[in-house]
């Protein structure tokens, strides 16, 4: 099963296929082993991240189409929140109806 979620460039920076990652889910207590089968070699114009995608066993079957889960990238350079940039469409960016001049 092949799970895909996005990073910005100083996370994807830092991700190498095969390297190991594994899945958290909701309905369970042991996260599932898997590892990293691809990463974009560009930014989406829109989002702006990097998609990576994550390669686990599903033996199981515990993995469906669509299910939620959580990947934590150890190592990740945790950025201080005062020196935290992020990117937003222009489209979100919007004026204060209360400051006009804001």
């Amino acid at each position: 099963m092949k799970a895909l979620f996005g990073v910005p460039e100083r996370v994807a920076r830092q991700l190498a296929v095969g390297q190991p990652l594994a899945l958290h889910l909701e309905t369970r207590a042991d996260p599932l082993p898997g590892r990293v089968t691809a990463i974009a070699p560009a930014a989406d114009a829109q989002s702006r991240v990097f998609a990576v995608e994550v390669t686990v066993e599903n033996p199981d079957r515990e993995l469906r189409a669509g299910t939620i889960s959580t990947v934590r990238v150890p190592a990740a350079g945790a950025v201080a929140a005062d020196r935290a940039v992020a990117a937003v469409p222009l489209g979100a960016v919007v004026r204060s109806p209360a400051r006009q001049d804001g």
